[in-house]
């Protein structure tokens, strides 16, 4: 007759039954935890504001981080269903598997955690000056405003959405960056405007308060947004990252409780 594999008993009843039973719970909570990251990853990613915030950075991370969640929040939830399964089992090699997935997992996520915070204060740092770069450098390309490319449309869609015009606040910032771009160089000089169409103030219907003399070059600023999109655009990237931190910072340290308790557990099995 073939020999049968038995599962491994516990030494120690009473400790094993408590770490099982601690286990449960915090593969219920982490599995929750990483459906609620993932939904908001995934938020963060069909928001209509951040694809053009990406197109403004000249950098697709933005978004890609928000796939990386996904991706990573699915994996944890299956790594909690294994680990249910190993422990209800008692297999301990499978439990073995589980604490070094668990433990693996714990260091990717404290690792991943502290890059995208480096990442976010370095482009908090950089932001004024990539901003500026895209608006001076890539704005408007051949200079028609009616034939937009994907950067000067992420340009006009978030000066039209947040009210705002370039990227400095004050009277003149705005206009003075779309004077020193390349698009103010690529119109033609009997017929140029000193800003684009989205920076000038508009009626309740959306429709400019008056066109013509917020764009002509000789006129003064008054119909002219005197907010730049920086802070507008800071803010929302504040509004994705703190809460963002506060559940990897939360889920990290149930994974971290998770492997102790694995390990107990593995411990206790004779």
């Amino acid at each position: 007759m073939a020999n049968v594999v038995q599962p491994v008993r516990t030494q120690n009843n009473t400790a094993a039954k408590c770490c099982n039973l601690a286990i449960y719970l915090l593969n219920l909570v982490y599995a929750l935890g990483s459906f609620v990251m993932a939904a908001f990853a995934t938020w963060v990613i069909v928001e209509n504001m951040s694809g053009d915030i990406a197109l403004m950075f000249d950098s697709d991370t933005y978004v890609s981080a928000g796939f990386i969640l996904i991706f990573g929040g699915l994996f944890v939830v299956v790594l909690a269903i294994y680990g249910c399964c190993s422990t209800w089992k008692q297999n301990k090699s499978c439990v073995f598997v589980y604490l070094i997935a668990l433990s693996v997992m714990f260091v990717v996520e404290i690792i991943g955690g502290v890059t995208a915070l480096s990442f976010y204060v370095q482009g908090t740092n950089d932001l004024e000056t990539v901003m500026l770069n895209t608006l001076q450098f890539e704005y408007g390309i051949g200079g028609n405003e009616n034939n937009q490319d994907d950067v000067t449309f992420a340009w006009n869609n978030v000066q039209e959405e947040w009210d705002c015009c370039g990227v400095f606040s004050n009277e003149e910032a705005g206009p003075i960056a779309y004077l020193h771009s390349q698009w103010w160089l690529d119109q033609p000089v009997l017929s140029r405007t000193k800003v684009p169409l989205s920076c000038c103030k508009e009626k309740d219907n959306g429709e400019p308060i008056d066109a013509r003399h917020c764009q002509d070059p000789i006129t003064d600023y008054s119909q002219v947004y005197k907010v730049g999109c920086y802070d507008a655009v800071k803010a929302h990237g504040d509004l994705y990252t703190i809460p963002l931190s506060v559940i990897g910072i939360t889920h990290a340290f149930i994974l971290f409780i998770s492997v102790i308790f694995a390990y107990c557990f593995y411990r206790n099995m004779g």
